[in-house]
């Protein structure tokens, strides 16, 4: 039999080697929550550091499910588009995608989830908070099958002003071809013009004032004076001609034109000119005045082809302009100017045509 001494012995063993054993659990537990906390420690730095590249990233970058739908959008989205990550977090992308670019983005978004890593650059007009519309260029990265991301990563940059300088850089470019093109077709037709003009001349010379002919050979004549200023305003486009501003009597030029102008017009549209009696000077070049005139009369006569009654009015009138004007450039300089305005009732300009207001020969 064992006595009490073996027993008590036996179970301070057995004590002994469950404390020991708790110990080792201890120590192992505390090595784990240590390595959990560097582990924690380690995320926490990962994600500040991911928070500041995309927080103070320039490029819009954006997180999206296979179906389109924005899981993540880095704070530039906020800044350059007005949308706060709570409106657009749970809808789908394609919402914000111009309708004209739509398909093409979804039918590339879609080949995008097909293929694993970077997709070709797109670029498209994206929806911002006020209605309008940005440029934005970029490409998806499929990370469909990391389990860190497991989505399709879309990096994108605002390129509409860049694109603005591009279209005004090539805008740039083809005025100046057609300038250089001007220039030559304008000398070309102004050596013509001045046989005309020449051989007016002499047939005036040696006609009877009195005869037909001799008024229709001055029609001729002040025809080619006419054309001869337009090949002036040419070589003015081209900028290898200087203009030649003269003090003009308004009133005088227009009523000059009158006839050419309502040959120019037909005799489907009337022709109303108001005229102010007391009407000042102006100080500018001649046929770009003429031009000027011409122009809007042609352009008014063909927006009111299908016009019954159609009327063209031109109104000249003296006018006093101040710096609280706000219907004038800023930098005109305050003073007295004489204001022509040309109405007509026809139909107007489409947008498409507006946008192309001041291009040269549109």
């Amino acid at each position: 039999m064992c006595s009490e001494g073996d027993i008590v012995a036996r179970e301070l063993t057995r004590l002994q080697r469950e404390l020991e054993l708790e110990c080792t659990l201890r120590r192992k537990a505390e090595g784990d929550l240590q390595l959990a906390e560097t582990s924690i420690a380690t995320l926490r730095e990962s994600e500040t550091y991911f928070r500041h590249l995309t927080e103070y990233a320039l490029e819009l970058i954006i997180i999206l499910d296979p179906d389109g739908t924005v899981r993540f959008e880095s704070h530039s989205v906020a800044s350059q588009l007005g949308y706060s990550p709570e409106e657009n977090i749970g809808r789908n992308a394609f919402d914000f995608v111009h309708s004209e670019d739509a398909p093409r983005v979804m039918e590339a978004f879609g080949k995008a989830v097909q293929t694993r890593g970077s997709t070709p650059v797109i670029s498209f007009r994206a929806r911002q908070k006020d209605g309008s519309y940005r440029v934005l260029e970029g490409r998806a990265n499929n990370l469909l099958a990391d389990p860190a991301v497991a989505g399709m990563v879309f990096n994108a940059r605002d390129v509409t002003e860049q694109r603005k300088l591009e279209d005004q850089l090539r805008q740039s470019q083809k005025v100046q071809a057609i300038g250089q093109l001007t220039a030559g077709l304008a000398h070309d037709f102004n050596n013509i013009l001045t046989g005309i003009i020449g051989y007016s001349d002499l047939a005036l010379a040696s006609l009877d004032p009195r005869l037909t002919a001799c008024h229709q050979v001055d029609q001729i004549r002040q025809a080619a004076h006419r054309a001869a200023g337009l090949t002036r305003q040419l070589v003015a486009f081209s900028r290898k001609q200087v203009l030649q501003p003269q003090v003009l009597n308004v009133r005088s030029v227009i009523t000059g034109m009158d006839k050419m102008l309502r040959r120019l017009l037909g005799e489907g549209v009337a022709l109303v000119t108001v005229l102010d009696p007391n009407l000042g000077n102006v100080k500018a070049d001649l046929g770009q005045l003429e031009q000027v005139v011409v122009n809007l009369a042609a352009n008014a006569r063909d927006a009111m082809e299908q016009t019954q009654g159609a009327k063209l009015t031109m109104e000249l009138y003296n006018v006093e302009l101040d710096a609280t004007d706000t219907h004038v450039p800023e930098d005109t300089i305050p003073g007295r100017y004489v204001e022509l305005t040309i109405t007509d009732n026809g139909s107007g300009m489409p947008p498409e045509v507006m946008s192309h207001l001041f291009e040269p020969y549109f």
